[in-house]
């Protein structure tokens, strides 16, 4: 089963034993660097066990702008086996948001409804959230609709992003 992030690519790198992380090119300071350093160690045991772990730390580092070891942590879930959920597809946009990847939120959505997920209010907005991050006023339209015939009335967050 392929993960949520597997086609993801850009221009991100990671060195565990030289703990440094480069992002988009520039190395992050403080916690991000540190969190995602530690990525491949927490990843190596059974440290992560159940789909809230992964989720948790795949959060933790596209909040802190380290989408490619997001990525790597929603892999490793998949690799794992373990369950995604509609919760890991909205952590998984979360961190193509934050890489500024929309085309990639996209796909996670679109990969969670031909899984037979059912895409909540939440992931509709994240993903129309990375559309309008990418000025892709024209798919956050079209999301839009999409979440009303799903009878979502879209919020304020949804609109605004759109």
């Amino acid at each position: 089963s392929s993960g949520l992030c597997s086609q993801h690519s850009g221009s991100s790198s990671s060195r565990a034993s030289g703990h440094k992380v480069v992002l988009a090119g520039k190395a992050p300071a403080g916690p991000a660097a540190n969190l995602a350093a530690l990525v491949p160690f927490l990843m190596a045991g059974d440290t992560l066990e159940g789909a809230g772990d992964f989720v948790a730390l795949a959060q933790s580092l596209a909040q802190q702008g380290a989408a490619k070891e997001a990525c790597e942590v929603l892999d490793a879930m998949a690799a794992r086996r373990v369950q995604h959920n509609v919760q890991t597809c909205a952590s998984a946009v979360s961190a193509f948001d934050k890489a500024q990847q929309w085309q990639r939120a996209v796909e996670v959505l679109a990969e969670a409804e031909n899984s037979g997920l059912e895409p909540d209010m939440v992931l509709f907005s994240a993903v129309i959230s990375a559309c309008e991050r990418g000025a892709q006023w024209r798919m956050a339209v079209e999301l839009l609709a999409r979440m009303r015939v799903r009878s979502f009335e879209p919020n304020v967050i949804s609109y605004s992003a759109a």
